[in-house]
C-alpha cells in the first residue's frame, strides 16, 4: 500500500514534448522541444495536405519537422499518421502548383511515393 502512495505522490503529467515524443514514436533521445535547434528552436509545423500513391484519398492535417525525422498526422488524428526518418527520403521534387500553394513528393527508400500539399500565406511563393 505504501509503494502506491509512493508513487502517486512522486508522479509528475507528462510534458508536452513527452506526449509529442510518444504519439510519434520517436526515440527517448530524440526530443521535440528541440525542434529546429538549427534554426533559433522554432518549432516546424505546416499544414499541409497527404496524397499516398496510388490513392485517391487525400488527408488535411500537419506536417511536423523533428530532426531527424517528418511526421504527418491527420487533422482527425486517426486517419493518417506517420514518422519517418529523413534518411529513408531518397528524391524530394517540386511540383507544378499555383502561387501560394507548394507541391512536394517524397520518395522515400522502398519506392512509395508521398505528395504533400503546403498551403503559405506569402505572396511571393518563391521568398
Amino acid at each position: 500500500m505504501t509503494t502506491i502512495s509512493t508513487s502517486l505522490r512522486t508522479y509528475k503529467d507528462p510534458s508536452k514534448e513527452d506526449q509529442t515524443r510518444l504519439f510519434f514514436a520517436l526515440p527517448p533521445e530524440e526530443k521535440a522541444g528541440d525542434v529546429g535547434a538549427g534554426m533559433g528552436g522554432e518549432k516546424m509545423e505546416i499544414n499541409a495536405v497527404l496524397t499516398l500513391q496510388h490513392q485517391e484519398d487525400s488527408f488535411a492535417g500537419k506536417l511536423y519537422l523533428f530532426p531527424p525525422f517528418l511526421c504527418f498526422v491527420s487533422l482527425d488524428r486517426k486517419s493518417v499518421r506517420f514518422t519517418i526518418p529523413l534518411s529513408t527520403i531518397r528524391r524530394v521534387e517540386r511540383l507544378n502548383s499555383r502561387a501560394g500553394v507548394f507541391a512536394l513528393s517524397l520518395v522515400v527508400w522502398h519506392g512509395m511515393k508521398i505528395v504533400s500539399t503546403i498551403l503559405t500565406a506569402l505572396s511571393n511563393p518563391h521568398m
